[in-house]
């Protein structure tokens, strides 16, 4: 891997961690109703849901400081949307929920570091050439 590609996946990492939250986010806020009848469990939903664009995001963070705040964020998007289904028909605030996007985001900003790290450290030896 080149220094450009990584480059351009840090890039690429940002813009579908934002799609990623998005989708998910209006996933969470849909009624009931409108939901397909044989989902995963619930858990799993929010869990992969928020865990996915916590592991772009931190990966396209760069260091610690900004997976922190980007961690942060998504652990509070996903809390205000999981507080927001009080007023969707047909869904409820579960703090269950709320642990499982949390997990989620934990998990998913540790992968998205660590990936951002190997790779970092595979292309140093590329710089001084």
């Amino acid at each position: 891997m080149t220094r450009r590609l990584f480059e351009v996946a840090v890039r690429l990492a940002r813009w579908a961690a934002i799609l990623s939250l998005t989708i998910t986010v209006i996933g969470v806020l849909l009624p009931a109703s409108d939901l397909p009848e044989n989902l995963p469990p619930d858990y799993y939903l929010h869990g992969i849901g928020f865990g996915v664009p916590a592991l772009l995001a931190a990966f396209a963070a760069q260091n610690r400081r900004n997976v922190t705040a980007v961690a942060i964020t998504i652990i509070l998007i996903a809390l205000a949307s999981e507080l927001a289904q009080y007023f969707v028909p047909g869904r409820d605030v579960s703090a269950h929920d709320m642990a499982a996007n949390a997990i989620g985001v934990a998990i998913g900003s540790t992968v998205g570091s660590v990936i951002f790290s190997v790779l970092q450290g595979l292309l140093r030896p590329l710089r001084s050439r």
